[in-house]
């Protein structure tokens, strides 16, 4: 009886185990097949299952967002240098939840809008990787203007330009671990020309 116990503990721990890992990425694919066929919606759709995906958008493209895109698996975007994502300063761009990751290879984050985190904002323990990524006149009302991470954050490269926010943070607020290998770049914007 007493290895019964143990027995069904064992097992109850194990299960537990299991369901606090993140569930595991889809195979991912290509989003869009040509002009005009990378929508919000498309983009919305193709990655709500988590998985690796790059583009076909017939040459560079803005995506207008009609709303957050949230992230609750595992995702990996490859913009190929010419991708931006944009929120339309109506909205935040990217949510990551708790236990999901972001990685984000040679894109553009723009135009996003919202309390804190306006570009991306990762709730506890989501991980963000970003690489080469761009984050451009993103504008949070409180804190971190383009990323407001509470989970691990690893930037290499990049650019962040004309972020703002109100209170803090105007590029990024990280509450977490965090790591930099080839640090982003912060340009100074250029002052407007005097009037004539």
């Amino acid at each position: 009886m007493k290895y019964l116990g143990l027995l069904a503990a064992w097992g109850v721990f194990v299960v537990a185990v299991l369901l606090s890992l993140p569930a595991p990425a889809a195979a991912g694919g290509v989003i869009g097949s040509g002009p005009g066929t990378c929508t919000p919606a498309v983009l919305n759709d193709t990655i709500a299952g988590g998985g690796h995906y790059s583009f076909n958008c017939g040459g560079p493209a803005t995506i207008v967002l009609t709303g957050t895109l949230d992230i609750t698996r595992d995702t990996i975007l490859d913009g190929g240098g010419v991708i931006t994502i944009s929120g339309g300063n109506n909205w935040h761009v990217f949510y990551v939840e708790g236990g999901a990751g972001l990685t984000l290879n040679n894109l553009t984050v723009a135009d996003g809008h919202g309390g804190s985190g306006a570009g991306i904002y990762a709730f506890s323990n989501g991980r963000l990787t970003l690489l080469n990524t761009n984050f451009v006149g993103n504008q949070a009302t409180f804190l971190g203007g383009a990323i407001e991470s509470n989970g691990p954050l690893t930037i290499t490269g990049g650019l962040f330009y004309s972020n703002t926010a109100n209170l803090d943070g105007g590029a990024i607020v990280n509450d977490s671990l965090r790591s930099y290998p080839a640090p982003p770049s912060f340009p100074t914007p250029a002052a407007p020309a005097a009037a004539r």
